[in-house]
């Protein structure tokens, strides 16, 4: 059984570790140069003397040292007289805190400062220390003691997590991996966490650099801003890589710069931060209108991205970098929820923002819906027919009349609509409507044969300048299924 081997602090000839040309050679063999290690850590010492400096190892003899002088007299307890001196003495506590003679704060600082000292026996190397504790997890930090370079091995189970690290080393990007992505080799220390709980982090060291995402015109030479907010810029062995997001998610970024693949740019907008929400009351929207409003105005508006580092200007403008599908996406959602938004209105409690999938059917019918409740004249295309139907008894005398209402106006009722539509998940029935036919043509004719035959009968139709007004029934509500 060994126990141990004696090891030199100073090296007893040149060239050896942590040699002291000053030292005598009485000096040198003597007690005080000496300190009693493992084999293990005998041989470390000597192969990296910069770590193990000569003040560091007098330290560790003289603790060392002073433990032992107090340990002198004193009988060695087992494992198991300790693990009993424990349990009485947690009991011990447990009852004194129920007398109310031990401070709460004092015990709670001394159970933490306790666990903290036990976690750290399990690998002389570490230092543990709890950041963060809760009912559902604890926050430990981990760091190695001065003196120590400690090396374990991370073993990761799937390429998701190969390539997020990757990212990490790359670009200095953050990366947080899930419980069973992972496995720590290497100390005593990680054989005592639970396989499959908890994350890891890795953090790089982020710079804040100020964004701005914005539409531009040259036509006009007018610019619309749809979001400014802060990006972390990481680096890493690769290039530089800039991460943002603003107005709560609802725009994201991902610039890339690397001198082999040049510099790449990813803009993303959703609308998935608005789900869940009142549709009356979703942060940013007056905003993201006006700019909706603009492109509108400006077709020629590109998107263009801003990042100033230290004063200067990094721009990404999408004449080089194609975001078409960026601006149309941003237009229909945009639209699209405006007009949701203008039907919410006839509720007495506003809708919630449930889903975002819309038909090409329940598209045109939600927007037919708007139009309407903005009110206004549509055009008809000439030759349309309204309607059709057969006049009444006694209404033939009054065929001069029906010729000179062309130049009038003609009302039509729509019944309700039997099928609901769907606006971002709810389910709405709309009252029914009116419809008021400004210029129109009446065509009367009667049927020769069957037996309709010789009833008189009409048809509506649109002429050069009809219009056609619709308007909802004020008297009869909307219903939300």
């Amino acid at each position: 059984m060994s126990i141990g081997v004696a090891a030199h602090i100073c090296a007893a000839s040149p060239g050896g570790p942590r040699y002291n040309p000053n030292m005598s050679e009485e000096q040198r063999t003597s007690y005080d140069n000496g300190i009693w290690l493992c084999q293990t850590c005998s041989r470390l010492i000597d192969v990296d003397e910069r770590r193990f400096s000569v003040e560091l190892l007098q330290t560790w003899k003289r603790e060392a040292e002073e433990y032992s002088l107090k340990r002198v007299g004193q009988k060695s307890i087992t494992e198991h007289e300790r693990d009993k001196e424990v349990r009485a003495a947690y009991g011990q506590g447990v009852l004194e805190q129920a007398k109310g003679s031990v401070i709460a704060g004092d015990s709670i600082s001394k159970v933490i400062e306790g666990y903290e000292k036990n976690l750290s026996e399990l690998d002389e190397r570490f230092l543990i220390t709890v950041d963060k504790a809760s009912a559902s997890h604890t926050i430990h930090r981990i760091e190695a003691k001065p003196g120590y370079r400690p090396t374990i091995n991370l073993l990761v189970r799937n390429t998701d997590s190969l390539d997020s690290l990757r990212r990490f080393q790359e670009f200095g990007e953050s990366v947080q991996l899930d419980g069973d992505s992972f496995k720590f080799e290497g100390s005593k220390l990680f054989d005592i966490l639970p396989p499959g709980r908890g994350s890891l982090f890795f953090r790089g060291k982020p710079e804040k650099i100020e964004t701005y995402i914005l539409f531009r015109s040259d036509r006009s030479g007018d610019d619309c801003e749809l979001a400014y907010f802060h990006s972390n810029m990481t680096s890493g062995s690769k290039g530089v890589s800039i991460n943002g997001s603003g107005l709560s998610g609802l725009f994201t970024l991902k610039a890339t710069a690397t001198q082999d693949e040049g510099t790449r740019l990813n803009a993303k907008y959703s609308i998935e931060p608005w789900l869940g929400k009142r549709l009356d009351k979703l942060a940013y929207f007056p905003k993201l209108l006006k700019a909706k409003t603009f492109l509108e105005k400006h077709p020629d508006a590109r998107l263009v991205i801003e990042f100033h580092h230290q004063g200067q200007p990094i721009i990404f403008d999408s004449i080089k970098y194609n975001h078409t599908g960026f601006k149309n996406g941003f237009l229909e959602s945009i639209s699209i929820i405006d007009y949701c938004r203008a039907i919410a209105e006839n509720f007495p409690e506003s809708l919630i923002f449930k889903e975002y999938a819309v038909s090409d059917r329940e598209y045109e019918q939600i927007k037919r819906y708007y139009s309407i409740l903005k009110g206004g004249s549509f055009p008809v295309n000439e030759g349309n027919q309204f309607c059709e139907g057969d006049l009444d008894e006694g209404m033939e005398t009054s065929i001069d009349y029906w010729e000179r209402a062309g130049e009038g106006w003609l009302r039509c009722e729509e019944g309700p609509s039997e099928n609901a539509t769907n606006v971002l998940g709810n389910m709405v029935v709309a009252p029914p409507m009116h419809a008021v036919v400004h210029r129109y043509s009446m065509a009367l004719f009667c049927l020769l044969d069957g037996k309709e035959k010789g009833k008189l009968s009409f048809t509506i139709n649109a002429v050069k300048d009809s219009t056609l007004e619709w308007s909802f029934d004020k008297s009869r509500k909307w219903f939300l299924l």
